[in-house]
């Protein structure tokens, strides 16, 4: 297990960490047309030949800054929210140039400031006894100074601002200068557990004054000893300090500009010369083999204008969000060689199912503290398309980071891994069918094998083939095979964050596959969590359809839709074991501080956006109360504990004739947290509503059965003609309330009629 610092120290008169805490934005959406205004009272102080620091204002009428762009000779260096920017990279008798410029949420630039010296031309100070900035008793100390640990990686602090005095707050951690802010509060994560840090915070006034220090020691939760995860040499995990790496530090709304560069005409499969950005959004069928794709030219604060005409293709993407009016979009870059943030396609989501729009990027940014499951960087994105009239403003959208080659190079992985999305796998026999491969492990029929695994990376598939015959060879033990092929850490973590999370889709789908080159090992990594952080459902004592879909999806139930889900449920004392590594997520990393924290943050960042046109005219926005992300969490983790025995349910076999007899029988239910002894209920029915006066049989108490569950009638105890049955699992311990139905469904008009099983009798 790696283990390392977020923070990396550097020896000068104001040492700074270079990657920095997470910052809220204040963002006022009542000043949007104004420019902002030009940073006031530049100016620097030279430290050593190498080191320098620039120092300005913030006017007090810019209520819509966001950032400050800092740049060195006309070259741009850095985006940040600071009113201080140091360097140590300077050259002794060369001459520099410094520019700021203030950024609004739109985009908008103030007239830059500048400011001009030689590198290296000041005393050096002292180290043993350096210059401070002149402490002044008028300027008032943060008072109430505190903190909040929210994981064993991650803290914040707070103060309040005295006097309601307009000041800005140096932050220092152990030392160390991290940042200069104008809130009251300051974030970090990416730390140690169990370590003890000193944060120091001091006033500043507009003239540089300085206040006295407040002080507050925080220690990081402890992971503690024991843990239910026991190491394994072939874990897997993300050095945390990834996630902060190449402009991610920081969680903001970042501005993406799109030209289009197109000629309306022929736009076909075969030719796609005259394709426009009308065809990219009309093209709302996911399922076919056309997708509509235009050249574009993209530019944003971190991706300069290189001046070509396009460098990049746009089109859309998604599934069933492609039917909402506004379109998620995916952006391909032209050249390895000019990627952004080491990543060669920006995947733009609209997320229009999810009403908070920040549950996709809360899910992931959670996940990247939690040990043996990867997560994926994420960022939200302002989107402006010029379609020929100018910059249109498409509103706020997730970035996730796509999952292929350099996924795999930016974590130091081999970029001939092999990699998976799921697109609709339940690891059975016929997908065993799907994915034969030759001696050389290349798909024998590759649109079949990509039509239940999507190939991101990788040429030899011969390892996934093998793990899916495993599972489906009766004489292999599951342990061994999860042994072989897998890491129980993996698996463990990836089924209980998303128990917890209310992950419901990633049965057999919404995952990825990731099997690195020469291991058998196959690793279970996330995807797609903008339908997450919602209780379970509660159930009624219902047949209504309706209720019978719920019951279906509820707690473990729904994983009977994947074999081997089904079979890690059937592991004794599975549910002892996903109760304990719930237990100890929530007490270091779900923890409700931690998820609330975030979620309060990520709404304020967001809120100005979803409040304003595009976004408000055609996507409903509900701010959801930040809280409530926290609860539905707390509320799983409970129904855990106290509500998880509905049973996996029964699956209805065709009846058989034998003698005189009709011989009913099914697959049996099962009950995770092995609570209750099941017995079940047969009823056949003349109608497919099973109202009482149409079910002509109704035998109740059949007893349990290891394999298959049957149940003999005689045949002239049954009218003639078409008839249904269906077959209730009921659990002793509360038969009324824990129930299940069957797997089985039957589409008649138009209608799903759950648990139900049509034949006839002559």
């Amino acid at each position: 297990m790696l283990h390392f610092n977020l923070y990396k120290v550097l020896t000068s008169r104001y040492p700074r960490v270079l990657t920095v805490g997470l910052l809220s934005l204040n963002i006022s959406s009542s000043a949007f047309a104004a420019d902002p205004s030009q940073p006031g009272n530049f100016r620097y102080q030279v430290y050593s030949n190498t080191a320098a620091e620039l120092f300005w204002n913030r006017p007090s009428d810019d209520l819509i800054v966001t950032s400050y762009e800092i740049a060195i000779n006309g070259a741009v260096v850095i985006n940040r929210d600071a009113l201080s920017y140091f360097t140590d990279s300077l050259v002794a008798g060369t001459v520099y140039e410094f520019s700021v410029t203030a950024l609004d949420n739109e985009g908008n630039r103030s007239i830059p400031a500048t400011i001009s010296f030689i590198g290296g031309d000041r005393e050096i100070p002292d180290d043993d006894n350096p210059e401070q900035p002149p402490t002044n008793n008028a300027v008032p100390a943060p008072g109430n100074l505190q903190a909040n640990v929210y994981s064993p990686s991650a803290f914040e602090v707070f103060w309040d601002r005295v006097n309601d005095a307009e000041l800005s707050y140096e932050v220092s951690l152990d030392g160390h200068q991290i940042t200069t802010t104008n809130g009251t509060s300051w974030y970090i994560e990416g730390l140690q557990s169990a370590q003890r840090h000193i944060v120091d915070v001091v006033a500043l006034d507009a003239a540089g004054n300085q206040s006295a220090v407040s002080s507050v020691t925080v220690k990081t939760r402890d992971r503690g000893p024991d843990t239910v995860f026991s190491p394994d040499a072939s874990d897997i995990t993300d050095l945390d300090s990834y996630y902060d790496q190449d402009g991610y530090g920081t969680v903001d709304v970042v501005r993406v500009d799109v030209r289009t560069n197109t000629v309306p005409g022929v736009c076909t499969i075969d030719d796609q010369s005259g394709c426009t950005l009308a065809d990219v959004i009309a093209d709302v069928n996911p399922d076919d083999e056309f997708d509509a794709e235009i050249a574009v030219h993209i530019q944003a604060n971190d991706f300069p204008n290189d001046g070509s005409n396009s460098n990049a293709s746009l089109r859309q993407r998604g599934g069933s969000s492609r039917g909402w009016p506004q379109k998620s979009f995916r952006i391909k870059l032209e050249n390895d060689d000019e990627l952004w943030r080491n990543e060669d396609r920006l995947q733009l989501n609209k997320n229009p199912f999810d009403t908070s729009r920040i549950r996709s990027k809360l899910a992931f940014d959670l996940m990247r503290e939690i040990p043996n499951l990867p997560s994926l960087r994420t960022q939200f994105v302002n989107l402006w398309i010029d379609d020929g009239q100018g910059p249109e403003d498409n509103g706020l959208y997730t970035h996730v980071e796509y999952a292929g080659k350099e996924y795999l190079i930016n974590r130091d992985k081999n970029k001939d891994d092999n990699l998976y999305k799921i697109e609709f796998f339940d690891f059975s026999r016929s997908d065993l069918k799907a994915i034969q491969v030759d001696e050389n492990g290349e798909p024998i029929d590759k649109d079949l094998f990509e039509s239940v695994l999507d190939i991101k990376r990788g040429d030899d598939h011969r390892n996934v083939v093998a793990m899916v015959a495993a599972i489906n060879d009766p004489e292999q033990s599951f342990d061994a095979i999860l042994d072989k092929y897998f890491n129980k850490n993996n698996v463990l973590t990836w089924i209980t964050v998303n128990l917890l999370l209310h992950q419901t889709d990633a049965i057999t789908h919404n995952f990825y596959l990731y099997n690195p080159v020469d291991s058998e090992k196959i690793y279970f990594l996330p995807w797609d969590y903008d339908g997450t952080f919602h209780p379970e459902p509660v159930l009624t004592n219902s047949y209504a359809n309706e209720e019978l879909q719920k019951r279906l999806y509820s707690g473990y139930a729904r994983g009977i839709n994947s074999d081997f889900i089904s079979r890690y449920y059937r592991q004794p004392g599975i549910h002892e074991k996903i109760l304990a590594a719930a237990d100890e997520l929530r007490e270091t990393y779900l923890t409700d501080s931690n998820i609330s924290e975030r979620a309060d943050r990520y709404a304020q960042i967001v809120g100005p956006y979803l409040s304003r046109s595009p976004d408000v005219d055609s996507t409903s926005y509900d701010p959801f109360r930040t809280q409530d992300f926290a609860s539905s969490v707390s509320g799983i983790h409970d129904a855990l504990r106290n509500a998880f025995d509905i049973p996996m349910p029964p699956t209805l076999l065709n009846p058989i004739t034998r003698a005189d007899e009709l011989v009913f029988a099914w697959l049996p239910a099962y009950d995770v947290t092995r609570r209750n002894v099941l017995s079940y209920e047969l009823q056949i029915s003349t109608s497919l509503g099973f109202e009482a006066d149409n079910i002509v049989v109704n035998i109740e108490g059949i007893p349990d059965a290891t394999e298959i569950v049957e149940y003999a009638l005689d045949i002239s105890a049954l009218p003639s003609g078409k008839l249904y049955y269906r077959v209730t699992a009921r659990g002793d311990t509360d038969p009324q309330g824990v129930w299940q139905i069957a797997t089985n469904t039957l589409n008649l008009n138009g209608t799903t009629w759950y648990g139900v099983l049509e034949f006839e009798t002559p």
